[in-house]
């Protein structure tokens, strides 16, 4: 037979446990808004930093494509140097690559179709890696970077292409 006293033992046991379950919600709800917080962060540098290294590569571009700079001496692999060859040999292809590029800059910082600058710099970005990849292995770290960097702008707008990828009945 259970004495008023047992009962309310039980019951501030329950009443204990019950508060221990809405403490544990609310660090998990705490932590939940810190990761947003540091996610949102981290969208906000990546954005910036990926379009500041795009700008300065197609200000560079310009500056050196108008004669207002000397190219700067580099040491290439003869393969880059025939890539680059051709390249420039073609005389539209650099030129839309650096508008394709400074397009995406425009909608990083602007922080405006951020979606959209991800997907045309995507093959850009792919393409620099793989070159980088199988002919110069020096300068990976920064391809590295921009494939990365646009990767992640693409995972964080990832609710926004989800609309490709159905298929019509």
């Amino acid at each position: 037979m259970l004495t008023e006293n047992t009962t309310k033992v039980c019951l501030y046991q329950r009443l204990k446990s019950f508060t221990l379950h809405l403490y544990c919600i609310k660090v998990y709800f705490k932590l939940f808004q810190l990761k947003t917080i540091i996610m949102k962060i981290a969208y906000i540098i990546v954005r910036y930093l990926l379009a500041l290294y795009l700008l300065v590569s197609c200000v560079f571009y310009v500056v050196i494509t108008a004669g207002l700079m000397p190219p700067p001496p580099m040491e290439m692999p003869p393969a880059m140097i025939t890539f680059f060859a051709g390249v420039t040999a073609s005389i539209y292809l650099m030129p839309l690559i650096k508008i394709v590029e400074f397009i995406s800059v425009i909608t990083f910082v602007t922080n405006r179709y951020v979606a959209l600058g991800a997907v045309i710099l995507f093959p850009i970005s792919v393409n620099l890696f793989l070159l980088e990849a199988s002919i110069n292995q020096k300068n990976i770290l920064s391809s590295a970077f921009i494939i990365v960097a646009n990767l992640f702008i693409a995972y964080v707008n990832r609710e926004q292409y989800k609309s490709l990828f159905v298929a019509k009945p």
